[in-house]
């Protein structure tokens, strides 16, 4: 397995992982559990990763109960490759609030990572029942499932995050900028980028994967006629010159 793949989901979700806002905490009565949880979060934004686990490692030992900083820790160790780390504190999150979707997904990059596609694969499901409409547990769930060539379904999911938020990945750049062309490299995971969204009715971006695929040596051009996702594009004008280039 590629770790580029990971490395680029594995952000791609933190990314929304630190975004998400969970059920408000009770509040302490020390300040300084809210002193180290600021310090942790914002070394988080300077990737200051050290300084950032041992600032939330005190927040969560004076609140043992917040899940919210087990989670940020969580993120703090696996930036440093941690993972085992990384694993009990995401554990420990969940184990806090059974419906933190946020901690569920970065469980399942965990073991992504770590190569438990099985146990990865359960986690991103738990949060897509938890959270129906989660953006990053659809692109999580669909890239790990074409990095097993099980295309088909890896397909459904990126679609159904694609509808949901067609500018996610956008959005997401600074985290997301390689996931396509470093993470998804093979020929066919390159044609599947582009089916999704010329499904989607994006000749542009289906375009660009088109070509992503041809470089990669993609060969059977014969699918853009007979697979239904191209039906919304094959008269765009993005296609047509793609197509007179085969």
């Amino acid at each position: 397995m590629n770790k580029k793949i990971f490395a680029a989901l594995i952000l791609m979700g933190l990314a929304a992982a630190c975004a998400v806002t969970p059920k408000p905490e009770v509040q302490s009565l020390s300040g300084d559990y809210n002193v180290f949880f600021g310090q942790g979060r914002d070394f988080l934004k300077q990737k200051q990763y050290e300084r950032a686990a041992d600032a939330l490692a005190k927040a969560v030992a004076l609140r043992p109960e917040a899940s919210r900083a087990h989670n940020l820790l969580g993120i703090a160790y696996f930036l440093q490759e941690d993972f085992k780390k990384a694993e009990q504190a995401f554990w420990r999150a969940v184990n806090m609030d059974k419906e933190y979707v946020a901690a569920y997904l970065n469980l399942g990059n965990v073991y992504f990572m770590m190569g438990r596609l099985d146990k990865a694969e359960s986690h991103f499901r738990k949060a897509l029942s938890l959270d129906p409409a989660s953006v990053s547990a659809f692109y999580s769930l669909g890239t790990l499932l074409l990095s097993q060539g099980r295309f088909d379904q890896g397909t459904a999911f990126l679609a159904q995050g694609i509808a949901l938020d067609p500018d996610y990945l956008d959005r997401h750049r600074d985290f997301t900028a390689n996931i396509a062309v470093a993470g998804l490299s093979s020929p066919e995971t390159f044609f599947v980028w582009a089916k999704v969204y010329a499904g989607q009715g994006n000749a542009a971006k289906a375009a660009f994967f088109l070509e992503k695929a041809r470089n990669a040596g993609f060969k059977d051009w014969g699918r853009l006629d007979s697979e239904k996702e191209f039906e919304k594009v094959r008269e765009d004008e993005e296609i047509k010159r793609f197509r007179k280039t085969e």
